[in-house]
């Protein structure tokens, strides 16, 4: 059971529309993830265990220190929470199998999620999670969670005490969950995707779990769409309060049928951007306030976990093509530009993106960042250039983007024109702008070649946005309304956002909702 209640009246605050990739200074007192972050993944997820009975020991010394001695002894640097800390003496805090059998029985015990092994030999990190098992698990959570019928509140204590039990049910998980879904699949996959003709493309979510459900229900669940794969164009985590479910549930898809759903990284799925943007405070806030006896370190290895399975995700997918058009090329930001110093002002063609962007990459940018990583970056933060910005008899392709910040640029109609030409293809569709999609969920531009796309109601608590897909089929692309406003609104409460910013980081350091 949780040490304290949620209380809902804090003061809202609303996040800027304006995602910046700019310097993210790390105050050293506001964030928990960040004080006592003492575990690791490395890149083969060779887990260190967890233990929530006994201190920690070290292996050099063999004598114990507690969690603040220990954090305090870490010769690495505990800011870089997506990439592994170096000294292992800092990671020996065992979840021995004694202390998960004590879980049996209730409702933390994460076994009823676990596929059945030996029991007593195994590791606990060395567990597989059963994703059908966990998907109907959240199916049933999402079912009762939105039945408006049985209860209009949104903000009930029946619904608060379904939060607790599923943040409580899938703490022990999650980090299984993240290192099952790079080792069994996202490892394996390109950085680019090479998609079938027939697919369904998704926008931003943001945390929005209620439009999951809504996609789920009338899009993976119909019939008439069996065949179909989901596309999706990133931007799952921040801005909304379901960003862990949101995840949790599109990796037990793809756990499941890891062909049949391709999710893309969006600029949010990097740990610079969500830890500033709140992803980073609402894990503090669900698994830094639990019933173990280091919380925090918990919620910092889960933190971790999904940036790590961020890492993997590919950048781009190509629709193919077919006798009735051309290939479509899909993102969450846009094209990049070739050149660092925008001399050659061309833009990249698939080919050579393909070739430039490794796997797994934290994408956080910096003075000596290599082009390869620019490049990757601008696929996630570029956008379409404005009408105020860009002005007849100009003849660059490409425009410095400095309301963003950071390393992303505006590219332009010809830019556009001249990667379709280069890479025979007949159009872009990208997410990551909400303003020019809110009448109708969609947003063409550039006479058609390029499409936004956005996919999340009640965007960051508002009520007032439309939301959309587009289904591709050999013959058509069909951009269409995935949900309208009197069916959206009914449910805008659910995506309220509570938070706390701190005036002189400029990072959120707690989440209520």
């Amino acid at each position: 059971m949780r040490k304290k209640s949620i209380n809902s009246s804090k003061t809202n605050n609303t996040i800027s529309s304006n995602d910046s990739i700019g310097n993210v200074e790390t105050s050293s007192n506001n964030s928990s993830l960040s004080s006592s972050s003492a575990s690791t993944l490395s890149e083969q997820f060779e887990w260190e265990s967890i233990s929530m009975n006994r201190p920690i020991q070290s292996k050099v010394t063999g004598t114990y220190c507690n969690e603040a001695q220990l954090v305090q002894s870490q010769s690495a640097n505990i800011n870089e929470l997506d990439s592994p800390l170096i000294d292992e003496r800092c990671f020996q805090i065992e979840m021995s199998n004694h202390n998960i059998k004590h879980l049996s029985g209730t409702v933390f015990d994460p076994e009823r999620f676990l596929i059945k092994n030996d029991y007593e030999r195994c590791n606990y990190f060395d567990r597989e999670v059963d994703p059908i098992r966990l998907q109907q698990f959240l199916i049933n959570y999402m079912i009762k969670y939105y039945d408006l019928d049985s209860d209009p509140n949104a903000f009930s204590t029946k619904r608060q005490m379904m939060d607790e039990h599923l943040w409580d049910s899938l703490a022990y998980v999650i980090p299984l969950l993240c290192g099952q879904v790079i080792r069994q699949v996202l490892i394996h996959e390109p950085s680019v995707i090479h998609c079938e003709s027939n697919s369904i493309i998704i926008g931003d979510i943001h945390g929005n779990l209620n439009d999951i459900y809504y996609i789920y229900r009338h899009y993976i669940c119909n019939e008439k769409y069996h065949n179909y794969q989901f596309i999706f164009l990133g931007d799952y985590v921040d801005r909304g309060p379901k960003g862990v479910e949101v995840v949790c549930f599109l990796f037990t898809c793809k756990l499941i049928q890891p062909n049949r759903f391709i999710l893309l990284r969006g600029n949010h799925e990097v740990s610079k951007v969500n830890k500033k943007y709140a992803f980073g405070a609402l894990i503090s806030n669900i698994f830094g306030d639990t019933y173990i006896q280091m919380p925090n370190v918990l919620a910092a290895l889960i933190y971790r976990s999904f940036n790590q399975s961020f890492n993997h995700l590919p950048l781009a997918a190509v629709i193919k093509a077919t006798p009735f058009r051309k290939a479509i090329f899909c993102c969450h930001g846009g094209i990049p530009n070739q050149s660092l110093k925008r001399k050659c002002n061309q833009p990249w063609t698939i080919r050579e993106i393909i070739s430039a962007a490794i796997k797994p990459n934290s994408l956080i940018p910096s003075k000596r960042s290599s082009k390869n990583l620019l490049v990757m970056n601008e696929i996630l933060w570029n956008d379409p250039i404005p009408k105020r910005i860009h002005r007849k008899g100009q003849t660059k392709l490409f425009y410095k983007n400095r309301t963003r910040g950071g390393h992303c640029s505006w590219f332009t109609k010809e830019a556009v024109q001249l990667f379709l030409n280069k890479n025979k293809l007949e159009l872009i569709i990208r997410g990551h702008q909400f303003k020019r999609t809110k009448s109708c969920g969609f947003y063409y531009q550039f006479n058609q070649t390029i499409l936004t796309v956005f996919s999340s109601s009640n965007y960051s608590g508002s009520n007032g946005n439309v939301t959309g897909l587009v289904i591709v089929t050999d013959k058509l692309i069909k951009p269409k309304t995935l949900r309208h406003l009197d069916e959206s609104h009914r449910f805008a409460e659910f995506n309220v956002f509570h938070y706390r910013l701190d005036k002189k980081t400029k990072l959120i350091t707690d989440v209520v909702f």
